[in-house]
């Protein structure tokens, strides 16, 4: 199912001057602020494990505010705080509507203790003392009597404003409605005067929402619908209706779908056929007591153990064998190509959404919505080993190196631990959130809106920041002496050691990750995977287009490869599912479902895959041999 519009997304919701606002960044904390003192892989693996707490003072020891028992304390801050634009109100409000603190009209309005009513998000968010008289705070409650006045003032509808010389003002151009303030956003999403993109190509500009009927009749830049599979017709849309009914693809499309509707078939049946013979085994138990009871043989007992578990086999083998077939048909033979990658176990701990991962040695390291990071042992005993405390917002961004572990914040802090006692080594404030981080033998690069930070890795001194870029830095990957970033739709290469810039490469979408191997670099966007060699990077690109009977191609968040008996195997993360993909034939060979929403992270250990969503889990991932 689709995930939330935030946490990979985050770096999309720009202010008017195209950088990210403090009021703008989410925050994800699960619902509250108690951290689990039990961390432990879910009964899938039936592991457990005790967590430790390292670094700044648990959340426990915050003022009883931060869990006051209030709706509000269950909402996150960019529920709070979304309302980043003031309206042009009818009538100006009475002097009590507006905030003691930030000067707006309150947005979530709260009560405290002493008496102050105040923005929700100024008092939650903005310390632990009273905004107005700076009483320490200890309960504070929505005030609803107050949030009923407020919605109910007029205000224009912003499409029907602009910017002048003494601010905003209303125009009586556009749309003319008056209405509710606490209606707004319900009709600005859906008002005919709202910009909106031509959803065929970005080539259209921008219309207005009255007019994209009338628009993508003459849109030359629709796609047919087997686009996904290969066709690259492109016309108006009676054209591509007419063109659909002969497309040569359609043929493609129809033996894809079969093939996996027949794969996810044998699977099904793989699974009952498992859950018969518990059963079975359960009832064998049974009937073995019952009989030595009655002090019978337990031979007879083993004959009928034995034959039931023949006839189950065989049916067993007779699925394997058909999906081994299939997959043969599909050109997936030999070696790791006749693995089929299941979920082994779920790591849960995490009070909140799965945004990075890392991992080094036998050690796995999650950042966390919650604001923690957890450290898992993967080898012996699966289970966290540690929990660490220092940001005060979600955890965007980790990397690893030989003796540290890089963590970034949306609190604006990059921070070096240890990692033999898992202490803070070093911490640094931040102009803007980081979006992204790698590391080369010098150098930790971090990506944030429209720069790249240079720091010496083992002192977190800034070395060199590279020239002003056009938008936010979402994905970074460095392979032996190449940096490669993606901003925005392009990828920008340059050399890891001198920092010269070498080349730039343009892609067909909004790059959300990158992941470079041997041969490959590979770009994740909005709409697909662009795979690029390296020896021609500006050349031809291929396309991956997914065998599945999904209908779209949703945006591609993270990615992550494994080399193994020649094969190149590509794991891709999106807003439902996992792909994976066998780059040397460049076709998609399994889907991964087990997340309930968006895959944020993925990461390759030791041969395992693990994965991090917005579920608050981690699942983990084992390829085994089929037949």
């Amino acid at each position: 199912m689709p995930g939330p519009a935030v946490g990979p997304d985050i770096f999309d919701q720009t202010d008017d001057e195209g950088s990210i606002s403090d009021e703008e960044i989410p925050g994800h904390n699960g619902g509250g602020d108690q951290m689990m003192s039990e961390c432990s892989l879910s009964p899938v693996s039936n592991f457990s494990g005790h967590s430790h707490v390292s670094g700044r003072t648990p959340t426990s020891s915050l003022p009883s505010s931060s869990r006051a028992p209030s709706r509000l304390s269950q909402m996150t801050k960019e529920q709070i705080v979304s309302d980043s634009e003031d309206p042009i109100f009818i009538t100006k409000p009475q002097t009590q509507l507006y905030c003691g603190s930030c000067g707006r009209v309150m947005r979530r309005p709260v009560i405290s203790q002493c008496g102050h009513t105040c923005c929700g998000g100024c008092v939650m968010f903005g310390g632990k003392t009273c905004p107005v008289c700076g009483s320490k705070l200890s309960t504070f409650v929505e005030n609803i009597a107050m949030r009923d006045q407020i919605g109910a003032l007029m205000v224009y509808c912003k499409f029907g404003c602009a910017m002048s010389s003494s601010g905003k003002v209303y125009t009586g151009q556009g749309c003319t409605d008056k209405l509710r303030f606490s209606e707004r956003k319900s009709h600005e999403a859906q008002c005919p005067w709202s910009i909106v993109p031509c959803p065929n190509s970005k080539e259209c500009g921008s219309l207005l929402a009255r007019d994209l009927t009338e628009h993508l009749i003459s849109c030359v830049h629709a796609k047919c619908e087997n686009s996904l599979y290969g066709c690259d017709f492109v016309g108006t849309a009676a054209a591509v209706d007419d063109h659909e009914e002969e497309c040569k693809f359609l043929v493609v499309r129809g033996i894809i779908g079969t093939f996996q509707h027949t794969m996810e078939s044998m699977d099904n049946k793989v699974r009952d056929q498992g859950r018969q013979i518990l059963e079975l085994r359960e009832e064998l138990r049974t009937l073995r007591q019952e009989m030595l009871t009655r002090d019978h043989a337990p031979r007879e007992v083993d004959t009928l153990h034995s034959k039931v578990l023949s006839e189950h086999q065989l049916a067993i083998n007779l699925i394997r064998k058909e999906m081994g077939s299939i997959q043969t048909e599909l050109g997936m033979v030999d070696g790791m190509e006749n693995q089929v990658y299941k979920c082994k176990g779920t790591f849960v701990g995490h009070t909140g959404p799965v945004f990075a991962m890392a991992s080094l040695g036998n050690k796995l390291f999650t950042g966390s919505g919650d604001t923690t990071i957890k450290v898992w042992e993967t080898m012996y005993n699966p289970s966290c080993i540690e929990t660490l405390i220092f940001h005060e917002d979600q955890v965007l961004s980790l990397c690893v190196s030989e003796t540290s572990l890089f963590s970034a914040s949306a609190d604006k802090t990059l921070v070096q631990w240890d990692l033999t006692t898992y202490t803070v080594l070093r911490s640094t404030g931040l102009n803007k959130a980081i979006s992204k981080m790698t590391t080369s033998d010098n150098y930790l690069f971090t990506g944030s809106h429209k720069f790249i930070t240079v720091w010496h890795k083992d002192s977190l001194a800034k070395y060199s920041v590279m020239e002003e870029l056009s938008h936010w830095v979402r994905a970074l990957a460095v392979k032996e002496d190449r940096l490669y970033a993606g901003v925005h739709a392009s990828v920008m290469i340059w050399n890891a050691v001198s920092l010269e810039k070498l080349n730039s490469v343009e892609v067909g979408g909004v790059i959300y990750s990158i992941v470079v191997t041997d041969q490959w670099m590979v770009c994740g966007t909005k709409e697909t995977l662009e795979m690029r060699s390296l020896r021609d990077p500006i050349g031809d690109c291929t396309l991956l287009s997914g065998g599945s009977t999904r209908a779209d191609f949703s945006t591609v968040y993270c990615l992550d490869y494994t080399e193994s008996g020649g094969y190149t195997r590509l794991f891709s993360g999106n807003s439902d599912c996992i792909k994976v993909w066998n780059l040397d034939r460049k076709i998609q060979c399994q889907t991964l479902d087990r997340h309930q929403g968006t895959i944020a992270c993925v990461s390759v250990l030791k041969g395992k895959l693990y994965s991090g969503g917005y579920d608050h889990t981690v699942k983990v991932w084992r390829g085994s041999k089929i037949g």
